[in-house]
């Protein structure tokens, strides 16, 4: 087992089920978290969680006996916090029970995830701008509509007028003004 998680790429922490003492981990974990795998050993395991995180892993945990791609925050040696997906499966380590759990750090699909929302959200704002926008165009053209056609029927009546008394005069050369 041990040769099988030391080659494997992917975090691996082996914990005391009794007091979530840490057993073993592989040089991935260690990378993951900041620290050598060997500082890691006597470790209590709560201190690779956000708390609230850890304490509803554990509920889940106890629900459903194991826990297969669980979502939650992580924490590493320097306190900063980054999101994993983890898996963890009871089993036995040195004759007593223990846990065996695995981590993939997905911080960078949740930035990605958040990204997105925001810029849905941008559009989304974007658009109702546009339509207001437009509804205020469609109220502002309606208006001058009717003020612009106002006084130009009364300038296109008043020259109609001009014209047919114009026409009435006959008058040489008048009619290459209309």
């Amino acid at each position: 087992l041990r040769a099988i998680a030391d080659a494997t790429p992917i975090p691996i922490v082996i914990s005391r089920q009794a007091d979530a003492q840490i057993l073993y981990s592989n040089a991935n974990l260690g990378s993951a978290f900041g620290l050598p795998p060997e500082r890691l050993i006597g470790v209590q395991a709560s201190n690779l969680y956000h708390d609230p995180d850890y304490r509803q892993l554990l509920a889940e945990l106890e629900r459903r006996g194991s826990v297969h791609n669980y979502e939650l925050r992580a924490k590493k040696a320097d306190g900063s916090l980054f999101w994993a997906v983890v898996s963890v499966q009871p089993m036995r380590y040195a004759g007593e029970p223990a846990l065996l759990a695995g981590f993939h750090d997905v911080t960078e699909r949740k930035q990605a995830e958040a990204d997105l929302q925001n810029a849905k959200a941008a559009a989304e704002e974007s658009q109702r701008a546009a339509e207001t926008a437009n509804q205020t165009k469609s109220l502002f053209l309606a208006s001058m509509s009717h003020e612009l056609r106002t006084p130009l029927n009364a300038i296109i009546g008043y020259s109609e007028i001009l014209q047919e008394e114009a026409e009435s005069l006959d008058q040489p050369g008048l009619e290459h003004f209309f």
